[in-house]
């Protein structure tokens, strides 16, 4: 809960304030991480000590995502379903199509992140017909991060190109027999 608090309060910030020092500000005041969670919730269920946490690792976020970056970022990016994948929202993606995910729990990257990143990824293919440059996964709260270019990461995980890749997961997706 306090990663979605902290997440949301972020979106927040992003609705209301281009500049960073606003976001990074407005993710820095209790009273505005405790309006996210009513939000999300409809009640308080956080602790003070929960929020502050919330509103710290929103700050964290703000900064991960907006601080010193040459492109912008949008959150909650929506993409299209395909087969067996509704429409659903991903963490963020940067103008440049750099698909990001974040995950902030306190322990090291699995190779769910991956899989997810990689869906985001075919999914944004299949809209758009452009593959996204780079992935980067992460997490605010243990201060670390993998950036690495699509190619390379297609070419670690399954040894072919990014396209092929890619499109090797949409298939896959959408293949009607997959559910049977």
């Amino acid at each position: 809960m306090i990663n979605r608090v902290a997440y949301r309060s972020l979106v927040d910030a992003v609705e209301v304030f281009q500049s960073y020092a606003s976001r990074a500000s407005f993710v820095a005041d209790r009273d505005n991480v405790a309006a996210a969670e009513a939000n999300l919730t409809g009640l308080r269920f956080l602790s003070i000590a929960d929020l502050d946490e919330a509103s710290a690792l929103a700050t964290r976020m703000c900064s991960h995502l907006f601080y010193k970056r040459q492109d912008r970022v949008i959150l909650a990016p929506r993409y299209d379903g395909c087969g067996i994948i509704n429409t659903c929202f991903g963490d963020a993606i940067s103008d440049l199509e750099h698909v990001i995910e974040l995950k902030d729990g306190d322990r090291p990257f699995r190779s769910h992140e991956f899989r997810q990143i990689t869906i985001y990824s075919a999914l944004h293919l299949n809209k758009t017909g452009r593959m996204p440059p780079s992935i980067s996964v992460i997490n605010s709260r243990r201060g670390v991060s993998i950036d690495m270019p699509i190619g390379e990461f297609a070419g670690e995980v399954a040894g072919q190109s990014s396209y092929d890749y890619l499109r090797e997961v949409i298939r896959v997706i959408s293949d009607d027999t997959i559910s049977q």
